[in-house]
């Protein structure tokens, strides 16, 4: 019973500890100690025959005959595992933004962002305030953690976050939850200590640069699984962050107890990191990357620990084993590019996001990860909590919502009261822009509603308001001309598409030099109209230039990216390369079931192609089967 529990736990976010009284049973620990969730196993007994196994396993920890040393080496290993639990990274491959991105390098790029944003939020009283409550909620029955809030609700100040974070507090373990799970609405939550903290190492890490030019060596020592290291060999030469603040050491042997023993055989293997911070090459620019000597602060000072910031990132110099220590020797340097990455995705993806309020920035950028309802959650948190915020812009972004959900009668609901609140208000240029990204959007809504001589309508007045108040080279107007393509695409009038189509692309060639979403929207346009003219060989060279395009700039997961797969199969099956055809087909379906559980349009579209591909095989039963589960999605 105990093992088949142990094993039910998540093998990444859960220590487990085993203490053993009175008896030792030897038999059992060549299993447990293989067990990836177990950490530490603790013997609390006088037993001769478990002192002649101490040797044997590494994840023994120790005989304790006393409680109190008991308990104490304890509270150090809890104290040390969430340390460990540090060690998630992304990897970033190229300096050039977005270009030779993989899956995992986007989510790199969509994490720094979200890091960016949740340190431009107010840290006033409220924030203090919201903090509180929700630690306080966390910890509703554990009287020792409320009496250490309301001590921190009555004393706290920005200077002393880092001795909060330090003494392994509340502040410690729900920061590192919150930024370890990466789960948006904990992150939201405790807001106010991430940017304290973060930006109190800032201060710290001016004071270090006026003081320090010289070469800085820091270490850390952690244990990871073999495919971790495996991941880390072959990054090398990448750029990595950390998911959370790094905790280091300027100590070489204090790293190399937090990184304890292994033997080759084991599930973890102990890994020292050491990190070279150039301080040269820091001080002469704007960067992001912080740290701080943050010793005279903490509890523990013969750690002698440095802690960086959120968001620094790592090039990977060298991954070797060292056979003498039995120790992995990873060599990082410290590098700024991932600042550049954040400054060139705001610059290239979105000029106008800088310019929102920072309230406003955090649900967009949820929305842009395809959090849909935590990013509707977020913004009636919004509304209640901030009543003065810009109410059109709100109300846009729930349109927005509503619309990339395929709620669209809520998202003509939102897009008009948006549209009515900037009648109201005095007339700016920002709001006159917002006002032509309103028209268009009702347009799109009544595209998707098929209702296409309505679409047009509202695309032109979207259309003319952008053209005289943003010019003719803005990405806002390439996309009205696009939206105007796809009308008469749907209407099958081919050459008008292309038309539009095309005077779109020139634009976004102009304005985007490298790969970017709405340039692949282009290129897959054109392609869905080379498709239907019958020249399948050029559709497909475009859709699969869009795909690559696409995959390098957005979430894995995002439904771009199964609309792309999907016309792929398409052209496929024009082909009769059927084989092929049905991968695409149904990693596009599995990817919109997942991001649609409640149904969508795009998942019976999905389903429509996969009847069209089944019937084209003359395999009429499973053609009829797919045709039926479209037809109920509509019920």
């Amino acid at each position: 019973m105990c093992v088949d529990y142990i094993q039910s736990l998540s093998r990444d976010k859960m220590v487990f500890f085993i203490i053993i009284s009175d008896v030792c049973p030897v038999q059992i620990f060549p299993y447990i100690s293989r067990l990836p969730q177990v950490n530490s196993i603790f013997i609390w007994a006088i037993n001769e025959q478990c002192h002649n196994i101490l040797d044997e396993y590494n994840k023994l920890n120790g005989l304790y005959s006393e409680f109190d040393d008991l308990i104490q080496r304890i509270k150090e290993s809890v104290t040390f595992s969430e340390v460990q639990a540090q060690s998630a990274y992304y990897t970033y491959h190229n300096q050039k933004l977005i270009r030779d991105l993989t899956q995992e390098s986007s989510l790199f790029v969509w994490f720094l962002l979200l890091v960016h944003i949740i340190t431009k939020f107010p840290r006033n009283e409220q924030a203090k305030f919201d903090t509180v409550k929700k630690c306080v909620e966390c910890y509703g029955n554990n009287h020792y953690q409320l009496k250490q809030i309301k001590i921190f609700q009555d004393t706290y100040s920005a200077n002393n976050i880092i001795k909060w974070y330090t003494k392994q507090s509340f502040v410690y373990k729900l920061i590192n939850k919150a930024l370890r799970t990466e789960d948006v609405e904990e992150l939201y939550a405790f807001r106010f200590l991430i940017a304290e903290l973060h930006l109190e190492i800032t201060h710290q890490y001016e004071k270090l640069k006026c003081k320090n030019d010289q070469t800085i060596i820091l270490y850390r020592g952690c244990k990871l699984f073999y495919h971790e290291l495996r991941k880390m060999d072959e990054d090398v030469g990448k750029l990595i962050s950390m998911n959370g603040f790094l905790s280091t050491s300027r100590s070489k042997d204090i790293a190399l107890i937090f990184a304890g023993t292994s033997k080759k055989t084991d599930i973890k293997q102990s890994v020292l990191f050491e990190i070279e911070c150039v301080m040269r090459e820091l001080v002469d620019v704007n960067t992001s990357v912080v740290f701080a000597d943050i010793a005279s602060f903490s509890n523990y000072i013969d750690e002698e620990e440095v802690l960086f910031g959120l968001g620094s990132t790592f090039r990977i110099i060298s991954c070797n084993y060292c056979q003498v220590s039995s120790i992995h020797i990873i060599k990082l340097k410290v590098s700024n590019d991932g600042d550049t990455l954040v400054k060139e995705y705001i610059d290239l993806n979105n000029r106008d996001f800088e310019k929102m309020p920072v309230e406003v920035r955090f649900g967009r950028l949820l929305t842009d990860m395809g959090q849909n309802e935590k990013a509707i959650r977020y913004f009636q948190k919004l509304l209640i909590e901030n009543p003065a915020i810009d109410l059109p812009l709100v109300y846009f972004n729930f349109a927005r919502i509503y619309h990339l959900t395929g709620d669209y009668e809520n998202s003509l609901r939102s897009y008009e009261i948006s549209r009515k609140m900037i009648e109201e208000q005095q007339e700016t240029s920002s709001q006159q822009i917002l006002s032509g990204s309103v028209f268009n959007n009702i347009g799109s809504v009544f595209y998707k509603k098929k209702e296409y001589d309505q679409a047009l309508f509202y695309f032109k007045k979207g259309y003319q308001l952008r053209l005289k108040i943003l010019g003719i080279s803005h990405r806002d107007t390439a996309q009205s001309l696009n939206d105007m393509g796809n009308v008469y695409f749907d209407t099958r009038k081919y050459i008008s598409a292309l038309y539009y189509y095309e005077k779109s692309f020139e634009i976004r060639k102009y304005l985007f030099p490298i790969d970017h979403a709405e340039k692949a929207a282009s290129i897959h346009s054109i392609a869905l109209v080379r498709w239907k003219q019958n020249r399948l060989d050029d559709a497909l060279e475009y859709h699969l230039k869009s795909l690559d395009m696409l995959k390098k700039v957005l979430p894995p997961s995002h439904d771009d990216i199964a609309g792309s797969l999907m016309c792929i199969g398409n052209v496929l099956t024009e082909q009769y390369k059927f084989d092929k055809a049905i991968d695409y087909y149904t990693t596009a379906l599995h990817m919109r079931e997942i991001l649609f559980p409640n149904g969508h349009p795009n998942v019976a579209l999905s389903l429509y192609f996969l009847g069209c591909y089944f019937e084209k095989k003359h395999a009429y039963a499973e053609a009829i089967e797919y045709y039926t589960k479209e037809l109920e999605m509509y019920k």
